[in-house]
């Protein structure tokens, strides 16, 4: 039986952990904090797969909480989801999972939850193993895709087929190149009903 993830809600206000508690506890271990400073604490004690951190608790913020988590190896690759009242004039940054703005929809909510965590699985899938991946690009996007293999700095060819069209994106060390050397690498798995799939052949550093 696969482990059940952790989630661990750091949001000042009760009724709001309430809610989340409520729509995730049937899926995921949820630990609570009131203030960042209990959030660092169970981060590095309990090692959760997913942060949902309130943009203004109390004690330690967002924005120092993430340097916090990002310095220390035990806790570096934890997503970070920020809870915020309003919205960001930014948007969200690249190094978080997205920003969630208050009231939450809490269907959305678990929506973009289970994203984060395909986008995870994906990841380590890209890390652990060599040769060929193949799949739909409804499971992960392409911008999620290309973030993966810049963050695992993989070598490869990316193709890309719809209906009878295709695209080819070249990868090495992660960055896009046109015509890198990929050792021949890049094959496209094709869908007769044209649903975009892509496969990857990457090479282990």
């Amino acid at each position: 039986m696969a482990r059940q993830r952790i989630i661990l809600i750091a949001d000042p206000d009760a009724q709001t952990v309430r809610a989340l508690k409520s729509a995730l506890k049937d899926e995921y271990e949820i630990l609570v904090a009131k203030d960042g400073s209990k959030a660092l604490e169970l981060s590095v004690l309990k090692y959760p797969d997913l942060i949902l951190f309130h943009r203004r608790c109390p004690l330690i913020g967002a924005a120092q909480f993430l340097k916090i988590l990002r310095t220390n190896p035990r806790t570096e690759e934890i997503p970070l989801i920020v809870l915020a009242d309003e919205p960001m004039a930014a948007g969200a940054p690249g190094y978080l999972e997205g920003v969630l703005v208050k009231p939450l929809n809490l269907d959305e909510v678990r929506a973009h939850i289970a994203h984060v965590f395909r986008k995870v699985d994906t990841a380590k899938e890209m890390s652990d193993e060599a040769g060929s991946v193949a799949g739909s690009l409804d499971q992960i996007s392409m911008a999620d895709l290309l973030q993966i293999f810049s963050v695992n700095r993989r070598s490869g060819a990316l193709q890309v087929t719809v209906n009878e069209q295709e695209a080819q994106v070249f990868l090495h060390d992660g960055r896009i190149e046109d015509g890198a050397d990929v050792g021949g690498a890049g094959l496209a798995a094709k869908d007769a009903e044209g649903e975009q799939r892509a496969r990857v052949v990457v090479e282990h550093e």
